[in-house]
């Protein structure tokens, strides 16, 4: 501080240096490297992790491509980065994480990520992780055991117009209408099923008779889709 006072006599030998006018300075000086230190740092993040424009949803579509339709809060993990901890959507139809950055938005491909961890609690991991093929890069983890995955993957149907004039019904527009597949994976054999979220579907489970006489013993109810998550979870306990 001793330093900072004989430095503005130096540089403001006109005025009097008091006590306030050199914390009000310093303050200043401080405020002014901690702003060139966040754009800095954006620019850095946009560098080291080749982030991209935003692109624009195609034009005459109704329908929301983003999984979230809002930014939310995550830590974002890398293949070959640090994590980046920031609020963030995912666009399914371009397959790329949407970063929102103090008031700007820069964009990254969703198969360079790893993994996100979201503060609503939900996580998203890398299909090539669980051997899925399909065009989004991430998938919604479910529920997770010694034994099994179950994961949700998300993505975008493109429906063609269907206005009919004669009875003023359906679209003339190209619509964007969310959809979702669900797999449970098997950590002993690398086995990936696919699975309706339904009673039906448990029929597909590698034990499912087992799971059935246990559901049945103690009435357990298949009303939602976590109902049927923990259908599967208890399955998993059953092998």
């Amino acid at each position: 501080m001793t330093t900072f006072f004989y430095y503005c006599i130096l540089i403001y030998p006109e005025i009097m240096i008091t006590k306030s006018t050199v914390l009000l300075s310093a303050f200043l000086l401080f405020a002014i490297a901690a702003s060139s230190q966040a754009s800095r740092e954006f620019s850095d993040i946009v560098t080291d992790l080749g982030m991209i424009s935003v692109r624009d949803k195609p034009t005459g579509y109704e329908g929301s491509i983003r999984l979230f339709d809002n930014f939310l809060p995550a830590s974002v993990f890398f293949q070959a980065f640090q994590d980046l901890q920031g609020d963030i959507d995912y666009d399914l139809y371009f397959d790329q994480i949407v970063v929102s950055f103090k008031g700007r938005e820069m964009a990254v491909n969703a198969d360079q990520i790893d993994s996100i961890k979201l503060k609503t609690g939900q996580f998203l991991l890398n299909r090539r992780l669980l051997q899925i093929e399909s065009k989004e890069s991430l998938c919604e983890r479910l529920a997770e055991t010694p034994k099994l995955t179950v994961v949700k993957c998300h993505r975008v149907d493109v429906l063609k117009p269907d206005y009919n004039v004669q009875l003023d019904i359906g679209s003339p527009n190209y619509r964007f209408i969310k959809n979702s597949s669900y797999y449970v994976y098997y950590k002993d054999t690398k086995e990936l099923v696919s699975l309706k979220p339904t009673k039906s579907g448990l029929k597909h489970l590698r034990n499912y008779k087992a799971l059935k006489a246990k559901m049945k013993a103690e009435s357990i109810p298949l009303e939602t889709e976590m109902d049927v998550v923990k259908a599967i979870v208890l399955s998993g306990e059953l092998l």
